[in-house]
């Protein structure tokens, strides 16, 4: 039986991918004596994948997972932004890593190893909510050393956060448009209308009308409102 492609769109949410712009550029740069973030990993953790499969997952403190990696894990990071500022970047400073262990090898291994990079990848998005901009910073905390070739783990960073306006972004905006991802999978709005954490239960997905019993739970998406995928 082929499972198909859900995708969800939560109304009240938007994020948009975006690159730093050279025009009025505001940098934020932590600065302390001790690291400011920190990773707490703890062993891989077993979990009842579907109903025949248990798999394990790389696991650290507030770890989110992402399904088109084999769900690698990665640390999510969201802070308010100047007003009127619409593009950012992101730079990890002073990242420590550590060797990773033979547990969390033999998952990367037969899962994710194909998207390990020479350094932790780090993706960002602007975040706006109640027309507040907001940036949304994805750190994927892994890397093979191109010294070692050894898989490593990072444990603590500095976080350089850039800023800026950029008046290209609504071109980009347009140009994307003709490759939307409104054009393919099966597609159900949601109504959010409270800031907090929501939960998709399998029975608020039967009452939309969703057939639950041939939906693969690693097709699901979830999209803010008109631009962009929305962790989970």
């Amino acid at each position: 039986m082929k499972l198909k492609k859900l995708t969800l769109l939560m109304v009240g949410v938007a994020l948009v991918s975006s690159q730093t712009a050279d025009a009025q550029q505001v940098v934020r740069e932590n600065k302390g004596r001790f690291p400011l973030h920190e990773l707490r990993w703890s062993e891989p953790a077993a979990t009842q994948f579907t109903e025949t499969e248990v798999r394990h997952f790389l696991s650290f403190d507030g770890a989110l997972y992402d399904p088109d990696k084999e769900f690698l894990p990665y640390y999510f990071h969201r802070e308010q932004l100047p007003a009127g500022m619409n593009s950012g970047s992101a730079q990890l400073l002073n990242p420590q890593y550590a060797p990773a262990t033979a547990a969390e090898i033999q998952v990367i291994n037969n899962f994710g190893r194909s998207f390990i990079t020479p350094e932790a990848e780090v993706i960002t998005r602007i975040d706006v909510e109640r027309k507040v901009p907001h940036i949304a910073v994805l750190i994927y905390p892994l890397r093979i050393n191109a010294a070692t070739g050894q898989i490593e783990k990072l444990v603590s960073f500095d976080l350089q956060i850039q800023a800026s306006y950029s008046s290209e972004r609504n071109m980009r905006s347009r140009a994307y448009a003709t490759a939307s991802v409104l054009a393919s999978g099966t597609w159900f709005k949601i109504g959010v209308t409270n800031t907090g954490i929501h939960r998709i239960s399998k029975t608020l997905l039967t009452s939309i009308g969703v057939d639950v019993d041939n939906i693969d739970p690693r097709n699901i998406r979830i999209y803010g409102n008109g631009q962009g995928q929305l962790p989970f």
